[in-house]
């Protein structure tokens, strides 16, 4: 699922729209149950080496990111472009840094997600069901303020993971792929039924209690039968696994990519540029230890 959710990203930062599809509806909210689906372990603060491992293997690769994209493109003075980068999330944004904010809410996601685990099942209900209300108010009230790391974007990312972790007990059935009609359908209710449906997780843009669960919920859902099904197609499984494993890489490279290729060259190569990029930087820093440490986060 990660290999075509990292295409759909880097096609949602450019101008390129699918025909009546706001990628925004769920590309990043479902990255975020991904991360509830495959987690097998979470943060603790009684596992404190877990704890550092993902703290390197997030913040690592956002620091290297950070200095060696200013080095090549610049953007402002070093001392206002290094406040950016410590205050991280969406307080973070130059033209090449502008993804990053997903590094740091992932970040302080887990780590709240790894307390939220402890506690009992009716109270882990209660409070993510509160954090959802809440950027709800947020998005009614306007009220956005500048809080560092990402820490308001993971209110909303705190429910996608919630959510992800709850579909682990799920087991495919052949009749569920009948479900694959509910986002067609709610596509062209929001053509054409006069829905105009939006949420943007970076800006912190919910406007409806129902539909802002529903909508990522069942495209989310359509992309993981679609994934079960190309399962059967060695070469595309193979691209698409190839992208995945590639996916945080391309995260953190496609829109300065973006930034220096699409003007040149047109957004659709640029995009396919990005991609094919992103995959080969990830070959090439799995190959040095330097550069497993700083670009990948891996501590060994």
């Amino acid at each position: 699922m990660k290999g075509i959710l990292i295409v759909l990203v880097v096609i949602g930062h450019t101008s390129i729209r699918l025909p009546y599809i706001d990628l925004f509806w769920f590309h990043m909210p479902t990255f975020f149950m991904i991360t509830g689906y495959l987690s097998q372990r979470w943060v603790s603060f009684n596992d404190t080496a877990y704890l550092r491992h993902k703290a390197f293997q997030l913040l690592v690769p956002y620091l290297s990111y950070s200095i060696l994209l200013f080095l090549f493109i610049g953007y402002s003075p070093l001392w206002k472009y290094m406040l950016k980068v410590f205050l991280g999330g969406t307080l973070n944004i130059t033209p090449f840094s502008y993804p990053f904010w997903y590094v740091n809410t992932l970040l302080v996601a887990l780590v709240a997600f790894g307390l939220i685990k402890q506690l009992t099942q009716s109270l882990q209900l209660l409070l993510i069901a509160s954090l959802y209300l809440i950027v709800h108010l947020m998005t009614y009230w306007d009220f956005h303020p500048p809080v560092p790391w990402g820490i308001d974007n993971a209110m909303g990312a705190l429910v996608f993971i919630y959510i992800g972790d709850k579909f682990k007990v799920y087991k495919t059935q052949k009749w569920h792929y009948s479900l694959l009609c509910v986002p067609v359908l709610f596509t062209f209710i929001n053509k054409w039924g006069g829905v105009n449906y939006r949420i943007n997780m970076a800006s912190i843009e919910y406007n409806h209690l129902i539909l802002d669960l529903l909508v990522p919920c069942i495209f989310a859902f359509a992309i993981y039968l679609l994934c079960m099904y190309l399962k059967k197609w060695k070469y595309i499984t193979y691209f698409f696994s190839v992208l995945g494993h590639s996916s945080l890489t391309i995260y953190f490279t496609h829109a300065a990519l973006l930034y220096v290729l699409a003007p040149l060259i047109g957004q659709p190569i640029a995009v396919a540029c990005c991609l094919i990029a992103g995959a080969l930087f990830q070959h090439i820093f799995t190959r040095f230890n330097i550069t497993r440490t700083l670009f990948l986060g891996n501590m060994k």
